[in-house]
């Protein structure tokens, strides 16, 4: 996945986690568990260096506390990365 593309992605993330209804919530939970599938095609915790530098640039830090239900060991690494 190109920066680009993995700046797309955060930004409908970004969307939909602020929305307030149950629906925006679902397409949320449903895109986000997207990211975090290692078979799926928009699979990002093998760019973690990058992933940070977007959830830097774009101020997307509650992506970090949403990733520790899915893959906790990628959200202390992205943790880290992003108090460098």
């Amino acid at each position: 996945m190109s920066k680009e593309n993995m700046k797309s992605t955060i930004l409908i993330l970004k969307k939909y986690f602020e929305g307030k209804s149950e629906t925006e919530r679902g397409i949320f939970l449903a895109f986000f568990e997207g990211i975090t599938d290692t078979e799926g095609q928009y699979y990002m915790m093998n760019r973690l260096y990058m992933l940070a530098e977007v959830i830097k640039e774009l101020d997307a830090y509650f992506l970090i506390d949403e990733l520790q239900k899915y893959d906790y060991k990628a959200s202390m690494i992205l943790d880290e990365l992003l108090k460098e």
